[in-house]
């Protein structure tokens, strides 16, 4: 995002996006594989299941945090 976008926009963003996820996440198996991986920006995937990817959400998300 551009720095000069406004933090509640980051937030509804983000809020939205969750909401997509949300029923994904409910209705697919933990230990399912990714059904795609966005190679042309990561590369390799490192993360190999469902619960792989909130969990690294969570990490990047609490980054920093004391």
């Amino acid at each position: 995002m551009a720095p000069e976008v406004p933090a509640v926009d980051v937030l509804n963003r983000y809020r939205r996006e969750a909401e997509l996820a949300d029923p994904v996440i409910t209705d697919t198996p933990a230990d399912a594989a990714l059904a795609w991986w966005p190679r042309d920006l990561f590369g390799e995937p490192h993360l190999h299941t469902l619960r792989d990817v909130p969990l690294r959400v969570i990490t990047e998300a609490t980054a920093g945090w004391s």
